[in-house]
């Protein structure tokens, strides 16, 4: 598997509440291996769900999410070697193994 990265940003400016209990939110979409990987807010958590909607569909992480909401803040997602790393304002947030297959 090809190493790769993902930036993008929560912008309040764009979704205040997207971390509010009931409320959720899509982030982002990008690929890993061809596989397509969505990020969603779903209240005070953020998702990745690789290959969503498909039978073959696997939650790659679920972690306890509440930013302050009075600015932005960049996520990166990296993987290496069968793993996915998150960060959050360059902290790491989540560190998981990645389907095989």
């Amino acid at each position: 598997m090809k190493s790769g990265t993902f930036n993008f940003w929560i912008d309040p400016t764009t979704h205040p509440d997207a971390f509010e209990p009931g409320i959720r939110c899509r982030w982002a979409v990008f690929e890993i291996e061809g596989e397509r990987c969505v990020i969603c807010s779903d209240g005070p958590s953020l998702a990745a769900t690789l290959r969503m909607g498909s039978p073959e569909q696997a939650h790659l992480f679920r972690v306890s999410f509440s930013p302050s909401m009075d600015r932005r803040h960049m996520v990166t997602i990296g993987w290496k070697k069968g793993r996915l790393k998150v960060f959050l304002d360059a902290k790491p947030i989540a560190d998981v193994a990645l389907p095989a297959g």
